[in-house]
């Protein structure tokens, strides 16, 4: 930068606003400001720019002098060789400086000076060619490069405006609501027309998940009503009628079995069948106490149910044995005589012969061991009771086992000869 020495007489120096006498010609003019000598110094280090160290000077940002150490601190770095950008002319992108020739594309190192569409990759300048091929999202539908800022957007995926459609019925749906079935897009008319359930009353789609689900089969809930009165059933009892709902008011009224007892209707599961008739609950009493029958168990006197209480009182059998009440159920009838369960005895040892076999004599229960004891006829050999087949002779009776020859001890079959020596029994062979 030149000095200027000027002529007029008087001036005001820049720095310390003190009046210079230019008849001296001691000033300095500088980017059309006037100094004193010794106040003309740098902006920065405050240094005297009047000698010859420090006679590179420049204009700095605030119009007034800096010298060129300060010059070079000041200066910005290129984002690319790192070097200080001395002149006015660098070049800003992506709030990065760079020298003119070092502002190039990364990838192709094509010059970016002249470039109106610029792209960045890592925080690196790239021309659009070189950003399209390498870098650039693609549509997921046509798999063409996306321009930056056209497209949309979805669970990580980019796509072309006008690639992102309805799969029903093709129409565009970038900025409309949309749902998704087996990972494809629909518009909200063909998903709710497609998808939803449908209301079986109205038979149109139900938004928003307000359903009622009744028997498999879905309803607005605004659609879920009394098939008589049409009044909403969602939070009240309702009942059903040949396959319709009706509140229970209506059913009781037009529908509800009547009670036996009262003819009054009868709520759906509280009530009583007894022989093809309905009772509430209450009116299901005794007929001899008029006490509410309560118990699964009851009875059947003259056409009317009885209690169990009464049945034993009024009604029930009475053991042949101990005289007391039988319940239904648990007797035992032998002989046309009825008897508990433990009073059926045998009537030679007194044991319970319930659950076993036994066989009667004289009228009386007797059990098998005893019978077989005092009853069963006896063997004429071996004094033992017979139970099963036996042999008879000369009225005495034999096991099959013990008819023997008394000599040879073998057993004589049926059929076959056989001599009598007296008292004795002889084989054909022994008699000999």
């Amino acid at each position: 930068m030149d000095l200027l020495i000027g002529n007029e007489s008087y001036c005001h120096c820049d720095k310390c606003k003190r009046v210079i006498d230019r008849n001296n010609g001691t000033e300095i003019k500088f980017n059309n400001r006037f100094y004193h000598v010794d106040c003309f110094t740098c902006v920065i280090c405050n240094g005297n720019l009047n000698n010859s160290i420090n006679s590179k000077y420049k204009v700095h940002d605030n119009g007034e002098a800096i010298c060129s150490v300060c010059e070079l601190a000041q200066a910005k770095i290129c984002y690319v060789c790192r070097e200080p950008i001395l002149s006015q002319e660098s070049i800003i992108f992506d709030e990065k400086n760079y020298h003119k020739n070092c502002f190039y594309c990364a990838q192709c190192h094509k010059s970016l000076i002249d470039e109106k569409d610029l792209r960045k990759h890592n925080l690196k300048a790239c021309c659009i060619q070189c950003y399209n091929e390498q870098f650039a999202p693609r549509c997921e539908q046509c798999f063409e490069v996306i321009s930056t800022g056209k497209s949309t957007v979805y669970n990580g995926k980019k796509y072309h405006p006008d690639c992102f459609r309805c799969n029903q019925c093709n129409k565009v749906i970038m900025n409309s609501e949309f749902s998704i079935n087996n990972s494809k897009f629909y518009c909200l008319e063909c998903y709710n027309e497609h998808f939803l359930p449908k209301c079986l009353q109205c038979f149109k789609p139900i938004l928003n998940g307000k359903l009622i689900s009744y028997n498999d089969k879905t309803y607005h809930q605004d659609c879920f009503r009394c098939e008589h009165c049409n009044k909403i059933i969602i939070d009240m009892e309702f009942s059903t009628q040949n396959s319709k709902r009706y509140c229970i008011q209506c059913y009781n009224e037009y529908f509800a079995p009547k009670c036996a007892q009262c003819f009054k209707s009868i709520s759906v599961g509280k009530s009583i069948i007894y022989n093809e008739k309905t009772y509430h609950s209450d009116c299901f009493r005794c007929g001899q106490c008029n006490k509410v029958i309560t118990d699964s168990k009851f009875h059947i006197e003259n056409s009317n149910p009885c209690c169990t209480k009464c049945y034993n009182d009024y009604f029930a059998p009475h053991c042949e044995q101990c005289f007391k009440s039988i319940s239904i159920g648990r007797s035992i009838i032998f002989d046309k005589k009825t008897y508990h369960p433990d009073c059926f005895r045998c009537n030679q040892c007194d044991k319970i012969i319930i659950d076993s076999k036994f066989q009667v004599e004289n009228s009386k229960p007797c059990c098998i061991q005893c019978y077989n004891e005092y009853f069963k006829p006896r063997c004429s050999k071996c004094l033992r009771p017979i139970i099963d087949k036996y042999r008879t002779f000369k009225g005495k009776n034999f096991h099959i086992d013990c008819f023997q020859c008394m000599k040879c001890h073998r057993i004589i079959n049926n059929g076959e000869n056989f001599y009598n020596d007296q008292h004795d029994i002889l084989c054909s062979t022994c008699a000999i």
